[in-house]
């Protein structure tokens, strides 16, 4: 593995060392020398020439079995430990988590001790998904800048990377600008998502729209929880959003209602730059508002006809009296192919969908069953949702129970057999 006798003789010294801990307990003196020793093995660990980091499988492989950290060790060492353990061999993972430790500064690694866990990844030929967790915990601006400046090589190299997670906390603009300037080297990048966590810091946005626009093939943007959308961030996310041309699908997460109406809006209303560019799925997720805040959505709704799919998850305050029939009329009044919701009606029902077939002309509604095929979108009591019965467009449906169930354009009269 290309590990150094010296660093062997030391590795089985604190083997020896950690039988006896578990074995017998040490003393508060034997403790402090045996965390000492736990601290200079993983530093020589972390201080071995890359290449030989590179030849493992994993990181567990510089150990002959597993080992785990006396809970009386200092969190220094705790958290250069658990960097190791659950980082992995940066070279051969699919899914990387880089995630600093929730202690003060000096139990974090160092800015040279990160440079050589995460080094490996600029020669991973596998990895699809990154996920940065929120740096907030770091005070070193030196460490955040050498994890944010490999992530950035990382984007500008990889050819396999497909998810990105960032999570916003502790971000500034220079280090989202270190993650733009990357992809904007890399044309044959493959990313297709990217999830942003969290409110983003002052002057990031405007960066952040650099690096949609630098990821050609990106399909997938989801914002979760990004702050209040106040006439300033509407402005600035909907330029973000406009800088890409290959944008399919939207996902909001903990938002108000109000403030997604007024972004889509400047986002993509006719005459924005990506009116015809528009994305064809939307889904929002734990939205809360009033009846008049969801009017305005679909009123944003009805005129957009590159909307083809949209979903509702965990929207618990839709009210099925007030935005159902605004769903079934959205459904009617353009070329939507399908709405799902999932948690959004309370106890009311788990998960239903509405289904247009565009075969069929608008005229009316028909309610059919399936066994073991169909929707993939269950109903625990189809009457709990629709009542007994519904009137839709002038023709009345009855709604039985039914295990599945979903709800298409009826087809016109010559079609029926």
């Amino acid at each position: 593995m290309g590990i150094s006798e010296d660093y062997d003789v030391a590795e089985a010294d604190i083997f020896s060392e950690f039988e006896r801990w578990e074995g017998t307990g040490c003393t508060e003196t034997e403790t402090e020398e045996l965390t000492e020793q736990l601290h200079l093995g993983l530093r020589s660990l972390l201080e071995i020439d890359a290449a030989a980091l590179m030849d493992c499988r994993s990181y567990d492989d510089f150990f002959e079995k597993p080992i785990f950290c006396p809970p009386e060790a200092s969190p220094r060492t705790r958290a250069r430990f658990s960097a190791v353990k659950r980082h992995g061999n940066c070279r051969t993972r699919k899914s990387v988590i880089i995630r600093p430790q929730r202690f003060d500064e000096k139990c974090d690694l160092t800015p040279s001790e990160w440079e050589k866990l995460l080094r490996p990844l600029l020669y991973n030929s596998v990895l699809e998904e990154i996920y940065v967790v929120a740096c907030t915990s770091i005070d070193s601006t030196a460490a955040k800048e050498q994890i944010y400046a490999t992530v950035g090589e990382l984007l500008g190299t990889s050819r396999s990377l497909k998810f990105l997670f960032l999570e916003m906390g502790g971000m500034s603009a220079a280090n989202v600008a270190q993650l733009s300037r990357g992809l904007e080297t890399n044309p044959q990048s493959a990313l297709e998502a990217l999830i942003i966590i969290g409110r983003p810091q002052l002057g990031t946005i405007s960066w952040l729209g650099k690096t949609i626009h630098n990821a050609p093939k990106l399909r997938h943007l989801w914002l979760k929880r990004v702050g209040a959308l106040d006439e300033a961030a509407v402005k600035e996310w909907s330029e973000a959003l406009g800088r890409s041309s290959s944008l399919v699908k939207l996902t909001l997460e903990g938002l108000e209602v109000k403030g997604v109406s007024k972004l889509l809006t400047n986002a993509y209303s006719e005459g924005s730059s990506r009116s015809k560019e528009a994305v064809q799925e939307l889904e929002l997720i734990d939205m809360d508002d009033t009846p008049g805040g969801w009017k305005q959505f679909f009123n944003f709704l009805s005129p957009n006809s590159t909307i083809t799919a949209l979903g509702f998850i965990d929207c618990s305050f839709l009210n099925p009296d007030d935005v159902f029939r605004n769903l079934l009329d959205a459904v009617s009044n353009f070329d939507l192919a399908e709405v799902n919701l999932s948690e959004s009606l309370g106890h009311r029902v788990q998960s239903w969908s509405l289904r247009a077939d565009r075969r069929y002309e608008s005229c009316g509604f028909q309610v059919y069953h399936h066994l073991k095929q169909g929707p993939r979108w269950m109903v625990t009591k189809t009457e709990s949702v629709f009542g007994n019965e519904l009137s839709l467009n002038g023709d009345s449906v009855r709604a039985e129970r039914a295990e599945r169930c979903a709800i298409v354009r009826r087809p016109p009269a010559s079609e029926v057999v």
